[in-house]
């Protein structure tokens, strides 16, 4: 006599089988959740990134702090939380931050330099009778500016960036 053939599952098969598809499944969504974390950690980054580099450098419509201090003839101030620049052919520019924003200015009229900038800091250096670097006690006096930008995004909290330029007079 033939044994007729069974073409399912048993109960026993079938709790494994949907065990082992469990843990694979909890593996796939660890998987996931780590993967959009560290997206969202690398956008969050960039955001950064793009605040610091729209500050120091600028862009194609609107030179940042290096490009301008690079260009200036003089710095007309030795303010710590605001850069006045005084240019050769033109008004001077100033760049200062309110409100987590980086404002440039020139004859009296504002723009946004970057967004996300919460702070500022400013210091001023000149060369002494010997060749040594020193802080500049003059504005006229001042042969390099150096910028320490405060950078702040929500949940990210601040990321300190630091550069200068050599002001072109000198």
């Amino acid at each position: 006599m033939r044994r007729p053939s069974l073409s399912g599952f048993t109960l026993a098969e079938a709790v494994v089988g949907i065990a082992v598809l469990a843990i694979v499944g909890l593996a796939v969504a660890g998987l996931f959740k780590a993967g959009l974390k560290a997206s969202t950690y690398t956008l969050n980054q960039l955001s950064f990134l793009s605040s610091a580099r729209m500050s120091v450098l600028g862009d194609a419509s609107r030179h940042g702090l290096v490009w301008t201090g690079q260009e200036s003839s003089s710095s007309a101030s030795l303010s710590t939380g605001t850069l006045v620049l005084g240019q050769s052919a033109g008004a001077a520019v100033t760049f200062r931050t309110t409100a987590a924003t980086l404002l440039r200015g020139q004859l009296g009229v504002e723009q946004v330099q970057a967004e996300g900038i919460s702070s500022l800091t400013l210091a001023y250096y000149n060369l002494d009778e010997s060749g040594r670097v020193i802080e500049s006690t003059a504005a006229a006096g001042a042969a390099f500016v150096t910028f320490d930008l405060g950078v702040t995004r929500p949940r990210s909290g601040e990321q300190r960036f630091f550069s200068g330029a050599r002001l072109r007079n000198r």
